[in-house]
């Protein structure tokens, strides 16, 4: 049993962000008062290992409005998958 998870460094998220090196929308509300801007979001964000990455600051709480969440991902999949299907291969 562990009283504070906390204050165990080897299960913190900052152990494994810069490791994350797959493409990441990382969605958060601006007035998230479980998970601050500077005091998590930003650190967590800046800390990730992707070279494409896309943080969402949407005007909400903790618990954005699912429409909003929604098409922040629309939004950000559209751009990252924009021209993949342009892409040709030379097949005889």
């Amino acid at each position: 049993y562990v009283d504070d998870v906390h204050s165990l460094p080897e299960i913190d998220n900052y152990q494994f962000t810069p490791h994350v090196k797959t493409p990441v929308l990382m969605i958060n509300g601006k007035y998230d008062n479980v998970g601050a801007y500077e005091s998590s979001q930003r650190p967590c964000y800046e800390d990730l290992g992707s070279e494409t990455k896309h943080h969402a600051l949407l005007d909400a709480g903790h618990n954005p409005p699912a429409s909003d969440v929604y098409e922040a991902m629309n939004t950000w999949l559209q751009q990252l998958f924009a021209g993949a299907g342009d892409q040709t291969t030379d097949t005889p």
